[in-house]
């Protein structure tokens, strides 16, 4: 990724924005999630989406399955995530991306659903390291200074040269804060923060980290309530600075209409650059056939199934491509 923050940045809006989206109708989700993939940057969308994806009775998931499939898109989350017994939080990728490292592992159940861990390709950017000089001016003997000053040169010479007497100045100055409080030099890494990030943030996630060290050591059930505790209000705490910093942002921007275009447009994650995903042989046919599948799904009479259930939005576009002689590919509606 090129900067680990704002790619960090843009996930989080991603995993919100598909979040909503599974709310809306599936045309509209479909036409939403078109246009998330087509952002240059490797992708990754995560969250609770709310869907049992491994109950292949439920049609929500199958036809929110049957979506993956045109987009080049994969699902990495196996196993149960919720403590129903269904796997409702997804971790969904391009296929071509080599972003996952190995396998999502279901971790614990903190609340009622389940973390899923997984480590990321993902290339940090290189801190920026500087040298700084610094003196341990508080450290000084206030009683040894004066009398240092009252036996130099500065203090016991009569001169009669004005610059004599300012070289002498600046010399006895120099040597005498050097000998009291003596310069150091050490190297620092600057790294970079989101804007959004205060000390009132940082104080919970330490607080947070400390709880859960101390149950990760202890495995005690009530050290557990407290980090469980510390956690909730740890995340309260930055839901709330990204909501205070993100409307001042755009209140900041209300009077410039161009400077409010330009921050909705990197808040939405509006792609520069159009990204297909490999493996389509037309990118203006899919557009072709998405407008094809909507006036289908719904005409007066809508493609159905054998079972007189209507079909899918994607699987119509599955057919539509199958009949136009892209069966090549092994599209297929299934898991």
């Amino acid at each position: 990724m090129s900067d680990l923050f704002d790619d960090l940045l843009s996930l989080g809006l991603l995993a919100q924005l598909v979040e909503r989206c599974t709310s809306i109708a599936e045309e509209d989700f479909a036409t939403s999630l078109e246009s998330i993939i087509l952002v240059p940057e490797p992708l990754i969308v995560t969250g609770d989406l709310n869907i049992p994806v491994n109950d292949t009775d439920d049609p929500n998931a199958c036809e929110f399955l049957d979506l993956r499939v045109p987009l080049g898109l994969k699902q990495h989350a196996k196993g149960s995530t919720h403590e129903g017994g269904h796997t409702l939080d997804l971790v969904i990728t391009r296929e071509d991306d080599d972003i996952i490292k190995s396998a999502v592992v279901i971790d614990r159940f903190i609340s009622h659903h389940a973390s899923a861990l997984c480590p990321l390709n993902s290339v940090k950017p290189l801190a920026v390291v500087k040298e700084i000089s610094h003196r341990q001016v508080k450290a000084i003997d206030l009683d040894a200074l004066p009398a240092d000053l009252r036996d130099s040169d500065l203090c016991t010479t009569k001169f009669t040269d004005v610059d004599e007497m300012a070289s002498c100045y600046n010399s006895t100055l120099q040597a005498t804060l050097d000998k009291h409080a003596t310069l150091k030099t050490k190297t620092v890494v600057n790294r970079k923060r989101l804007p959004l990030f205060k000390s009132q943030m940082k104080a919970a996630l330490r607080v947070r980290r400390k709880a859960e060290s101390i149950w990760r050591e202890s495995k005690s059930a009530d050290d557990l309530s407290v980090f469980k505790a510390k956690k909730n209000h740890a995340t309260f705490i930055m839901n709330q600075a990204r909501c205070e910093y993100y409307t001042t942002h755009i209140q900041q921007s209300s009077c410039n209409q161009r400077k409010l275009f330009q921050t909705t447009k990197a808040l939405l994650c509006d792609a520069k650059d159009v990204s297909f995903p490999s493996g389509n042989p037309d990118p203006d046919y899919l557009l072709d056939c998405r407008s094809k599948g909507k006036m289908l799904v719904k005409s007066e009479n809508p493609p159905r199934l054998e079972i007189g259930r209507k079909k899918g939005y994607m699987r119509i576009i599955k057919e539509l491509w199958d009949d136009s002689g892209f069966g090549n590919l092994d599209l297929s509606s299934d898991n």
